[in-house]
C-alpha cells in the first residue's frame, strides 16, 4: 500500500549511512502473512523489523532547506512535468539555480536523489538549470 511513498531498505540503509538517524524514519519494513510490506513503526515489534522507511514527510524534514552553496542561500522547489518530478534549488539573490535530476514518477525518489547528491556535496556534477 505504501510501497511507492517511502524509502526501499536500499534507500533508508544510504540514508542510515549518510548520518540520519533511524528514528527519524516514521515507518518500517516487515514481513506479514508471507508478504513484505511496510508499516508504522510504533506499529511493530523491534524484532520484526527488517529495514527502516522514510516517507516523503520525514524526508522534507531531513533535507536541507535553505542550503547554503558558495555563501549564498539556495531554496528548495519540487518541481511537476508531464514526465514527473525533480527538485531545483533557487537563490533569490542572483536568480541562480540548479537542479538535481533525473526526473522520477515517484517524489520518494527524487527526494532521496536530492538528499543524497546534497551530503555527497556534487553540486559540480548537477545539471545546471540556468
Amino acid at each position: 500500500m505504501f510501497e511507492g511513498q517511502v524509502t526501499s531498505i536500499e534507500q533508508s540503509n544510504k540514508l542510515i549511512s549518510l548520518g540520519i538517524p533511524a528514528e527519524n524514519a516514521s515507518m518500517v519494513w516487515t514481513t506479514v502473512n508471507g508478504h513484505k510490506t511496510v508499516v508504522d513503526r510504533d506499529l511493530c515489534l523491534p524484532e520484526n523489523i527488517e529495514g527502516y522507511a522514510f516517507t516523503v514527510a520525514d524526508l522534507m524534514g531531513i533535507i536541507p532547506n535553505p542550503f547554503m552553496c558558495e555563501g549564498k542561500l539556495y531554496y528548495l522547489s519540487i518541481i511537476k512535468t508531464e514526465t514527473g518530478y525533480y527538485v531545483k534549488y533557487y537563490c533569490k539573490d542572483n536568480n541562480d539555480s540548479f537542479a538535481i535530476l533525473p526526473r522520477w514518477t515517484e517524489i520518494i525518489n527524487v527526494l532521496f536523489d536530492a538528499y543524497v547528491c546534497l551530503m555527497n556535496k556534487t553540486k559540480h556534477i548537477l545539471c545546471n538549470a540556468r
